[in-house]
């Protein structure tokens, strides 16, 4: 847990993404609360090759970003397709 510039938490590592029933392992940087806002939270993922995975999520709107202790989440994905990386945008308690 963090106190700075109003950060309720911060979580950098390991996460596995749930898109459509298929998981995905990915690299996490979260962090809840802060710019947005308390009960929210945000980040990025990202792996290689996996810009065609995120595409059916940014799709439909949403997956669940699991972290490897079993606590998860449900969130609203964005796709940079240039970069592969993904930001993630959660309402509700933080999965970390």
């Amino acid at each position: 847990m963090s106190d700075i510039d109003g950060i309720d938490g911060i979580y950098e590592g390991p996460a596995t993404l749930i898109i459509g029933g298929h998981e995905t392992a990915v690299m996490a940087t979260l962090r809840a609360g802060g710019p947005d806002g308390p009960g929210r939270w945000a980040g990025s993922v990202g792996a290689d090759g996996l810009q065609a995975a995120f595409w059916p999520a940014v799709q439909s709107g949403g997956v669940t970003l699991r972290l490897p202790d079993g606590r998860s989440a449900r969130a609203e994905i964005d796709m940079d397709a240039e970069s592969g990386t993904a930001t993630l945008r959660g309402d509700g308690p933080a999965p970390f």
